[in-house]
Order: structure tokens, then sequence, then C-alpha cells
């Protein structure tokens, strides 16, 4: 986002994190950018313009737990696009976690030196609702200590039917949807995805 508007964009920019936002605003303030980020969940997104342009980064959609919580989201998303506005929506269908790489740890550090600990602990696939949920371990070493968290992570996907259907509920359609590898229609085992949404009501 801070590139874009470094290239003299006028972007702005939605996140659910606190803590990511304001990442966001230091940074744009070290690199002398004026920026507008909103503190905000998209299933109830509320901004005060709409956009030509609405853009989903990486698998933001997945993160959306459910089927409701989903139309909701797309639901935002006709509301803040302009007529004649489009959405570029990356989908993402994942894998089970191999049985191997449970309860095994990665590792990595931040810019600051701190020892970054991620594991994933359990795992449940439900194909039926579309979910993988992973119980994860989050481990955060300082000089100070080690920090300990236990999340769970909820994954939810859309097959290009479910998720049309979602879409003209939300009063969307899809003007465009390819393969990410192919650039065709998806198939079957396709794995990533990107929709072009627009407004059925334009």
């Amino acid at each position: 986002m801070l590139d874009l508007c470094a290239a003299g964009l006028l972007v702005d920019g939605v996140d659910s994190s606190f803590d990511m936002v304001e990442g966001c605003r230091e940074e744009a303030e070290r690199r002398g950018l004026v920026v507008e980020v909103h503190h905000q969940r998209v299933e109830d997104l509320m901004l005060e313009r709409r956009y030509a342009w609405i853009y989903f980064a990486g698998p933001t959609v997945n993160l959306l737990a459910d089927d409701e919580t989903a139309l909701r989201g797309l639901g935002s998303i006709h509301a803040h696009l302009t007529n004649d506005g489009a959405a570029l929506i990356p989908l993402w269908v994942p894998v089970p976690t191999p049985t191997q790489e449970l309860g095994v740890t990665r590792n990595t550090s931040d810019v600051a030196g701190t020892e970054l600990g991620y594991t994933p602990l359990t795992e449940t696939y439900d194909r039926e609702r579309r979910t993988r949920t992973t119980t994860c371990r989050y481990e955060r070493t300082t000089p100070a200590g080690t920090e300990v968290a236990d999340r769970q992570w909820t994954i939810h996907w859309h097959t290009p039917p479910s998720f049309r259907l979602l879409c003209e509920e939300a009063g969307l359609e899809i003007a465009g949807l390819v393969d990410d590898d192919t650039n065709k229609p998806p198939s079957e085992t396709t794995a990533t995805s990107t929709a072009i949404l627009r407004r059925l009501d334009r």
C-alpha cells in the first residue's frame, strides 16, 4: 500500500489488526507519506466513500470463517464500490497440513532480533464445511523471556459455484475468474485463483 501511495496513487487501507494499522501509520510517517488506514473488519466495513477499485491482499477472504461472514464481507464490497468499479479477490483452496509437520516448530527472527516460533499442534479439515481449523502455538523470545500463546486459525475456502452464489446474494457478479497458474478457468485441482467482481445493479 505504501509503495502505491509513494507512486502517487490515492489508496486507503483497512485491517482488523490494530497492530498492523499502527505499524503502517508509523512506517508511512517514517517515509513522509500521508495515508488513510482504518481499523475495521471487512464484514462490518463503514467508510465515508466508495471506490473504483477494491483489492483483498492475499487470502484475506479465507479468513472470513464461514459463509455468513463471507456474505457480509461481500456485502461491504457491494456497498463501497462505485457503479462502474471492480473488486479483485484472490481465492485459495488449502490442503491439509501434512501429518509429519504437526508438532514441529518453525523458527525465524524479526528485524530487531526477536526469536519467533510457530507450531501447528492439531488440525481439523472439513471438506463439507470447507474449513481447515488449525490449533497453533506462537512463541516470542526476547532477553526478558518467552511469551507463548495458543490460537485457533480457521481458513474457510470457496469453490467457484459456492462463491458465485454468495456474490449474487450480495448483489455482485463474477466478471472474471482465472487460475493463477494457468490463466484459464479454474479446475477441480486449482489451488489459487483470482476473481473480478462488479455490482449487479450498476
